[in-house]
């Protein structure tokens, strides 16, 4: 884990001074951890790596009209969140136009089947309606731990507030989405 003063000096120098070298050194140092974030996100590596080199060519791109980020890791892992979500979504119209052309015979057992995927993206419907019905804060905390990827000590910092205090949020959001999918499970 690199230091976040280091990311936030690299990323100043490259909005303010278009310095090619910091980008670069950034783009190394935040490769391992941000394909990683983005491949949980997407499943597949390959997608990961081609999402990251597409958000390093936004960062480029847009580097004299970025914010002046306090947190610019954050900023970077917010942006790489984006892309990920924004792939999703159009993997997700793009299986669902050629789902009537796909020739039964082609499909391996191991896919799965077309009930079981209704099934996991009704769940990941509950899920995500659990998780926004959450108190303001809880949500935060929740989504800064489970979507993004920080530590409970990270989200202390960043939020000012203690480690046990997040703790204790995310022990309330975790039985809070729990019960609220088995409840909407059962209805």
């Amino acid at each position: 884990m690199h230091n976040q003063q280091a990311i936030k000096d690299l990323f100043d120098s490259i909005c303010q001074q278009d310095d090619m070298a910091a980008y670069q050194q950034l783009f190394g140092i935040m490769e391992a951890p941000l394909i990683a974030f983005i491949k949980a996100l997407v499943g597949a590596e390959e997608v990961a790596e081609e999402l990251y080199s597409d958000l390093f060519v936004k960062i480029w791109a847009r580097r004299h009209t970025l914010p002046a980020a306090v947190q610019p890791r954050n900023y970077i892992y917010t942006m790489a969140r984006n892309l990920a979500l924004d792939f999703l979504k159009k993997e997700r119209h793009l299986h669902s136009i050629e789902f009537n052309d796909i020739d039964p015979l082609l499909v391996q057992d191991q896919s799965p089947t077309p009930e079981e995927q209704v099934i996991s993206k009704e769940m990941i419907r509950k899920i995500e309606s659990a998780i926004n019905i959450l108190p303001a804060r809880c949500r935060l905390i929740f989504k800064m731990v489970k979507e993004d990827g920080f530590k409970y000590k990270e989200v202390a910092a960043l939020l000012g507030i203690s480690v046990n205090t997040v703790e204790v949020q995310m022990s309330i959001a975790l039985k809070k989405v729990a019960a609220s999918v088995k409840f909407k499970t059962l209805a």
